[in-house]
């Protein structure tokens, strides 16, 4: 799991959605990490470029409000 959050993270960058733009994979990136931060948190805590992606995701307005 590890190997796959790292290339994850390799893959945004600096950059602030995944495609460079927001689209479906983002929501389900963010899905995952937040559902393994649940599980997992100390692993979490070594990826926060995907950690804030995620958070930046769940806090779009329309996102934020379904959640």
């Amino acid at each position: 799991m590890e190997n796959y959050l790292k290339k994850l993270s390799g893959f945004l960058g600096e950059k602030e959605f995944m495609a460079g733009g927001l689209t479906w994979i983002d929501f389900s990136i963010a899905d995952l990490m937040y559902t393994l931060s649940i599980f997992n948190g100390e692993m979490m805590k070594k990826y926060p470029k995907l950690m804030e992606h995620a958070n930046r995701v769940r806090s779009l307005p329309l996102v934020k409000e379904y959640v």
